[in-house]
């Protein structure tokens, strides 16, 4: 019983303990908003200015490689369409030489029969 109790007062006071911490670190307040916090940097001077620049830096970095891909993407298309072209013709060229032989083994057959 005495557990029961025990663990039922816990359970009461916990909130009200948690809600005068949060109150008591911004005085006027609501509870649970934060203060506005303001932060400066020189960009020429520290860490943050060093890595604006950098950023700047890769984000060119980044729009030239961008550029590049899409003009490898265009020529990779046109090698492609050229390859397909190309295939096609090497096909076609198989199949006329095909139907050659065959007229020609027609042809020798004819020969062969009239000798």
């Amino acid at each position: 019983m005495f557990r029961t109790f025990a663990v039922a007062a816990v359970v009461a006071v916990l909130p009200f303990a948690r809600a005068g911490a949060q109150s008591s670190a911004t005085p006027g307040r609501p509870v649970g908003q934060l203060a506005p916090v303001t932060i400066t940097a020189d960009r020429g001077r520290g860490s943050l200015g060093r890595a604006t620049d950098e950023n700047r830096r890769l984000g060119t970095v980044l729009d030239r490689q961008e550029k590049e891909i899409v003009k490898l993407e265009s020529r990779l298309a046109q090698a492609k369409a050229a390859n397909t072209r190309k295939v096609a013709e090497v096909e076609a060229t198989e199949q006329q030489v095909a139907e050659l032989r065959k007229r020609r083994l027609a042809l020798e057959a004819q020969l062969n029969g009239h000798q």
